[in-house]
């Protein structure tokens, strides 16, 4: 077990039982740790025997065991150690992102640094916090600490709240379960893409600010030649095989549009990886 401490925000403790199964592992669910005690008596002793008028005289021991039994159940962030345990035992490489040109489809890795928002995620996370400034109480709040002019009052309408909320379902839509991230080691880029089922935290408070992790998992995509990964599943099918039409890339002009009237500063490297980069498969992000 490491000497060490980990936060987890993201764990897929689905994929640390299917992992651990494959490497013929059985899943535990408890653990059993036992303690005991022994505690040694001894003394003289006399027998007497009447019938014959002898009497013998002896010592006497013998040992107290108490043994204690104490279960514990394993929660995900067991289960996690115990599968890096068994691939570092396996004698299977983890890579630390450093040597891209060596990784594979397949290749276990643990990249460490800012884990920044991409594409619809980026958005959903600005429009949460615009939705929250313009909610009632924050805005009576505000008048009161006489924090926003009158001007600013006027140019934020209850039409302008409800369009922004018909956009932030559109989004979240077109988003789906996936929260699409990016690190970039050595100026190579990661795509990591989280299923939102296996959050272990708010992720617009997680990602709200550029942070310092450690993501752990697979390689599941090697972007290559002249491919790129739009994480938007959409503009990313698109592009794949129908790339004459062109229409993932007039979406991310129109998203870029759209960020810009909300003074927003987005990039082609808020959107899309070039090549050459990785996909990553996550099983856990921690810090």
């Amino acid at each position: 077990m490491p000497n060490q401490l980990r936060e987890f925000v993201y764990l897929n403790e689905v994929s640390i039982n299917n992992h651990l199964s494959s490497m013929g592992r059985g899943v535990p669910e408890e653990v059993v740790q036992q303690s005991g005690e022994e505690t040694e008596t001894s003394g003289n002793a006399k027998v007497g025997i009447p019938s014959v008028g002898l009497g013998a005289g002896g010592k006497r021991s013998y040992l107290d065991s108490d043994n204690l039994e104490t279960r514990i159940t394993v929660t995900g962030p067991y289960r996690f150690q115990e599968l890096r345990d068994e691939i570092e035992d396996a004698g299977i490489p983890i890579h630390d992102g450093s040597n891209p040109s060596e990784l594979s489809r397949g290749d276990v890795v643990e990249v460490s640094g800012k884990l920044k928002p991409m594409s619809l995620f980026k958005f959903e996370i600005a429009f949460k916090a615009f939705l929250d400034i313009m909610d009632n109480e924050t805005q009576q709040y505000l008048q009161e600490i006489d924090y926003q002019d009158q001007q600013v009052q006027e140019e934020i309408s209850e039409e302008d709240v409800e369009e922004l909320k018909n956009m932030l379902n559109l989004i979240q839509r077109f988003a789906g379960d996936k929260i699409p991230l990016r690190a970039d080691v050595d100026s190579h880029p990661f795509g990591i893409p989280l299923d939102r089922n296996h959050m272990r935290s708010n992720p617009e408070r997680v990602f709200f600010e550029d942070r310092e992790y450690t993501a752990f998992g697979r390689v599941e995509n090697l972007v290559q030649d002249a491919e790129q990964w739009d994480p938007a599943a959409v503009t990313d099918i698109i592009d794949t095989y129908v790339p004459q039409e062109q229409t993932g890339e007039e979406m991310r002009t129109i998203l870029k549009q759209v960020s810009r009237e909300f003074n927003m500063q987005l990039s082609d490297e808020d959107f899309i990886i070039k090549s050459p980069g990785s996909i990553i498969h996550p099983i856990a992000v921690h810090w």
